[in-house]
């Protein structure tokens, strides 16, 4: 890996030709002998600048921009924290501005809409721009520009960060605000040779020949910065209390908890919602031992929306497969609709199912389903460790479970193949989009190529190249899918097969990249944001080594 790394540092970037040469930093009096040393200096430009973070759909939010920015902003109040600095710290000291973080969403056709909401309620992100408002910024660009009575300005230096959508965006971005650009590479490298730093994922997606100014890092799976923030948010606070027994009736049960991971964008909610409910339903009624289901809702997804999408009145899906047979479904909330949503993960309400006619004073085992919600602004990793097993649909989450080494079960039914709309780009893409029967023809057409072309659907799958997880792909009905969790769950020696091989499959993923991902790049973009010079960098080698980075 220490190979890599150097061969990827050996050629040194060029300035791009309307890349002014910046001066060093002093203080607002003007007055150098406060900036103790170089790395004083190159602190105090850093922080007085602007990061411009490129973005799209939940799952890029969840687990790339969050790590990076809780980063950001932990080094920033170390920063201030430490105050006039001592020559080993970042401190800078008297400082009145602090490095600005902006979100930016692209449009994308992977997103919900709300991801914008979501952001700007995080206390470490300045401001958050919504995707309704992208061209604007394009367009504006250093000018900046009114929204809202509010103005967007931009300071003299700063960095574009790419965590999600179109590369290009970076590029274009890093163009008009005349700032650095920096991307995390999670499959592909795009438009080498016009963004200042890559950081890669892996060593596999590194350019043998970097064009012109560009310079490459492996830093591994952002995702396991996430996982690893979360854990430590989760010990600070107590963990939920997992309950592998229950008293009922003055008798201990063992109970198993299920989780269920339907989604967090329209088109999987809008089949996802109604499919898992059905399973946990036929869990409920033909499991030996008692289960507790817990469905993780997204941030962009309100409780009105959940409810919605289980209701006949306003889901055609449920009226179309009658996955829920008889059952009346209600959501009772613990939450008002317009309370603010909290940071960590919150109990706000139960997924009653009732059978019609049903009488009081049944036994407990034969009361109907409840299945419990938790909301908040982070992911709710304290809930999914808590589980037993995960039922899950494809996407981010599927390496969330396998960082955390839950058990899963992938299921991907394919009965509404026209909703998905974003599996596809260019003219295929547009024709999808159409409004009407044209469009929903064009999606059904190319989801059901593209599912028949694909082998591995949970990404701890695609790792590894074979099955690690079970994966469910078709019209499969839920009660084949609930018997598949059954037959999982009644087998312990099988789960715990399955929690190694998911240990083995992320290590041999993360390979000997560093430790922890976010902090590498936060380092960068701190670094590119200062606008360091070839004297600078060489003299801060050591510094940004021990961090964890290799210096050229």
């Amino acid at each position: 890996m220490k190979k890599v790394n150097e061969a990827l540092h050996l050629r040194r970037p060029r300035r791009w030709w309307w890349r002014r040469k910046r001066p060093l930093a002093v203080t607002p009096e003007g007055n150098t002998e406060q900036l103790r040393s170089r790395k004083t200096v190159v602190s105090t430009r850093a922080e007085k600048g602007d990061l411009v973070i490129l973005s799209n759909g939940p799952g890029e939010v969840a687990t790339w921009v969050i790590p990076v920015v809780r980063e950001i902003h932990a080094r920033r109040q170390r920063m201030k924290t430490k105050g006039g600095g001592d020559g080993d710290g970042d401190g800078g000291g008297g400082r009145e501005e602090s490095l600005r973080i902006s979100v930016v969403f692209a449009p994308c056709p992977h997103a919900s809409g709300r991801e914008h909401e979501w952001v700007s309620c995080i206390p470490e992100v300045d401001r958050c721009l919504s995707a309704d408002n992208f061209w604007k910024f394009i367009f504006a660009g250093k000018k900046g520009f009114e929204l809202e009575s509010k103005r967007w300005d931009w300071r003299e230096k700063g960095v574009v960060l790419f965590l999600g959508g179109d590369q290009f965006n970076t590029v274009v971005a890093g163009l008009r605000l005349n700032y650095e650009t920096a991307s995390y590479c999670n499959e592909a490298v795009r438009w080498n040779g016009l963004i200042n730093w890559i950081s890669l994922r892996s060593e596999n997606l590194a350019v043998e020949k970097p064009r012109w100014n560009t310079r490459q890092e492996v830093v591994g799976d952002l995702l396991r910065s996430a996982v690893a923030q979360g854990r430590e948010e989760a010990a600070a606070r107590g963990m939920m209390e997992k309950l592998g027994g229950k008293e009922l009736d003055g008798k201990e049960e063992e109970t198993k908890t299920i989780l269920l991971l339907p989604g967090s964008k329209h088109a999987k909610l809008l089949v996802g919602v109604p499919y898992f409910i059905a399973v946990a339903q036929h869990m409920h009624r033909t499991m030996a031992c008692r289960c507790r289901f817990v469905l993780p809702l997204a941030p962009t997804v309100t409780l009105e929306q959940l409810q919605a999408y289980f209701s006949p009145e306003k889901n055609f899906v449920v009226n179309k497969h009658q996955w829920l047979g008889t059952s009346e479904l209600r959501l009772e909330t613990h939450q008002a609709e317009h309370e603010r949503i909290g940071l960590s993960s919150e109990y706000v309400g139960d997924i009653v199912s009732r059978t019609r006619g049903e009488s009081e004073g049944l036994p407990p085992r034969e009361e109907g389903l409840k299945i419990e919600v938790y909301r908040g602004l982070l992911p709710p990793y304290d809930v999914y460790r808590s589980s037993d097993l995960a039922i899950t649909t494809v996407g981010t989450n599927t390496a969330e479970l396998a960082y955390l080494q839950v058990p899963m079960l992938c299921v991907l039914p394919t009965h509404e193949l026209s909703a998905f709309k974003g599996s596809a780009g260019g003219l295929l893409g547009l024709l999808m989009s159409l409004p009407g029967v044209l469009g929903d023809i064009v999606a059904g057409i190319v989801n059901a190529y593209v599912v028949k072309r694909i082998k591995h659907f949970a990404l701890p799958n695609m790792w590894a190249r074979r099955s690690v997880v079970p994966e469910l792909v078709g019209k499969v009905t839920p009660e084949t899918a609930a018997k598949h969790a059954r037959s999982l769950i009644e087998d312990p020696s099988t789960l715990q097969d399955m929690k190694e091989d998911l240990s083995l499959v992320c290590k041999a993923n993360d390979g000997e990249a560093p430790s922890d991902p976010a902090s590498v790049i936060a380092s960068r973009c701190i670094q590119l944001a200062s606008g360091e010079e070839e004297g600078e960098e060489q003299e801060q080698g050591a510094r940004w080594s021990n961090r964890g980075i290799q210096m050229q």
